[in-house]
């Protein structure tokens, strides 16, 4: 049985005229996985950069002025939309992995343990070079629905319960300022009785503040507590006395 088999197969590669594959085809598929798994894990490594940037930036010496709980705070502000990214990557990581030619030795949890730990060596490292800072900063300026939809912003987008956040437009002589939030409303801050937390020379227009104060009027709004949000870097704000 074996022979006649053997004699089928032949017969079906002569009469179909089959060849096989050239073996840099293999080659170039296998590197092409290798080279998106890569990819995948650089994206996660940049996401994780950005949520350290977030986290260790996300106004924890306000918390008491916006909130009267820590916990709420902290969760609620916490980087989602990059944890999900990461945890996305992650997957796209281990699925690459499994399809090289010799993805089937690795064990899921020895690819996703070590998919973690070289995303997170990588993070830190893209962290302290400043592409975390860099990338948030740039998202939030060219990207309006960005703010929109990430928790950590639309925490800041609640003039109501006496946070706001966004753009300064102008400064009048009167040291006013005209903010504009991420939902394209303009609004007149009150600064006049406010505490600047940081260097008063970041707060110019172009800046992005976070203000805790609140709702004066429909667009006016009575500021306490204002906070450039992005300084250059190792430019730790100051803390103010309670």
């Amino acid at each position: 049985m074996d022979d006649n088999f053997g004699q089928e197969v032949l017969k079906k590669i002569e009469r179909d005229e089959i060849s096989p594959e050239p073996k840099w085809k293999f080659l170039l598929a296998d590197y092409t996985i290798w080279l998106v798994a890569t990819a995948c894990l650089l994206v996660g490594s940049l996401a994780v950069a950005v949520i350290i940037f977030i986290i260790f930036n996300n106004d924890w010496d306000l918390y008491h002025n916006a909130t009267s709980n820590f916990w709420w705070f902290g969760l609620t502000s916490l980087p989602y939309l990059w944890i999900l990214l990461l945890a996305l990557f992650i997957g796209l990581v281990f699925y690459n992995l499994r399809h090289t030619r010799s993805g089937y030795r690795y064990r899921f949890h020895s690819i996703f343990i070590g998919t973690i730990i070289v995303s997170v060596i990588l993070g830190i490292l893209f962290y302290g070079i400043g592409f975390g800072r860099a990338l948030e900063r740039s998202l939030a300026d060219s990207l309006p629905f960005y703010e929109r939809f990430s928790p950590h912003h639309r925490l800041w987008q609640m003039a109501g319960e006496g946070r706001l956040g966004g753009v300064i437009n102008t400064i009048d002589n009167q040291g006013n300022i005209r903010l504009r939030d991420s939902f394209g409303r303009e609004w007149h801050i009150n600064i006049s009785q406010a505490e600047v937390i940081g260097d008063p020379n970041f707060i110019q227009p172009g800046q992005r503040l976070r203000v805790i104060g609140r709702q004066a009027d429909e667009d006016e709004f009575e500021a306490q507590i204002i906070k450039p949000l992005f300084v250059p870097p190792h430019r730790q704000p100051m803390i103010p006395s309670r």
